[in-house]
């Protein structure tokens, strides 16, 4: 399987209010995640399936970037919330073998965390930025091993 691990867009800050999961992204948020589907539009393989948090922020990441890249509808599900452990991100994957090509979309620091998980010591960032896509090559579930092919950032 490859998969696309993708960390939000730029939300609005907390400020003073507490936002908590209903903080909705920014006007330069929607572009990055806009250019995040124009990468996917001109992608030679293209994602199969777009699994997307619950959290406002990476709902709406998703959804922009499935309609511009031309993609299935983003499907919500709970385990990408905030909070998600590596374990479990592997578990709740074995459901989506079939595909060839996963986009998950969540936040930090459970991506980095799963990162770490699956790459091999010093192949994986250091930090995962906010509308970056890593992608992941040859990822087996069995081991919980994958590749590195590429990091961007948008």
């Amino acid at each position: 399987m490859k998969l696309y691990v993708i960390r939000h867009a730029q939300a609005e800050d907390f400020g003073d209010v507490k936002w908590g999961d209903t903080r909705p992204l920014t006007a330069k948020g929607w572009k990055q995640a806009t250019a995040i589907g124009d990468y996917f539009k001109k992608s030679t393989g293209r994602p199969e399936l777009v699994l997307t948090s619950p959290v406002l922020r990476a709902e709406q990441t998703a959804q922009q970037l499935c309609e511009t890249g031309e993609l299935e509808s983003p499907h919500i599900v709970e385990w990408l919330r905030c909070g998600m452990r590596p374990e479990q991100a592997v578990s709740e994957l074995k459901a989506y073998e079939s595909f060839e090509r996963v986009v998950i979309v969540g936040h930090n620091p459970d991506l980095y965390f799963l990162l770490q998980h699956l790459l091999v010591e010093g192949d994986a960032p250091r930090h995962v930025k906010k509308a970056s896509v890593t992608v992941l090559e040859n990822l087996k579930l069995t081991n919980s091993r994958a590749q590195l092919e590429e990091v961007l950032h948008f």
